[in-house]
């Protein structure tokens, strides 16, 4: 009974504090986009120079010259660009590059 109502009592916590977080536009915890990296106050910076520069080159390739997601990706690979995990990159990993760039804390793009 006690640590039934214990592991509530933090389980209501935690998801408060990530709400609360959400509310103030900070993250509330996981992996950095591709790209950045956290900034030890709940927000995000430019990570690796090599990893903003492939997120600008998707987000331009996108953005501006109408490529597919899928193309980017093909490309990318076609040149070795080391994907945010390792292998292959696809056009979904392609998205996350891209949102990098436009997320509402605007951590590459400035």
């Amino acid at each position: 009974m006690i640590n039934d109502d214990y592991g509530r009592t933090v389980s209501r916590r935690v998801s408060e504090a990530r709400r609360d977080q959400a509310a103030r536009g900070l993250r509330s915890g996981g992996r950095s986009p591709y790209g950045t990296t956290a900034d030890g106050r709940g927000g995000l910076r430019p990570g690796a120079p090599d990893e903003v520069a492939v997120v600008r080159e998707v987000f331009e390739q996108f953005a501006n010259e109408s490529r597919s997601l899928r193309s980017i990706a093909d490309d990318l690979n076609k040149r070795q660009v080391a994907a945010p995990r390792g292998g292959a990159w696809h056009a979904v990993t392609t998205t996350s590059a891209n949102w990098s760039f436009t997320s509402p804390t605007r951590p590459v793009g400035g």
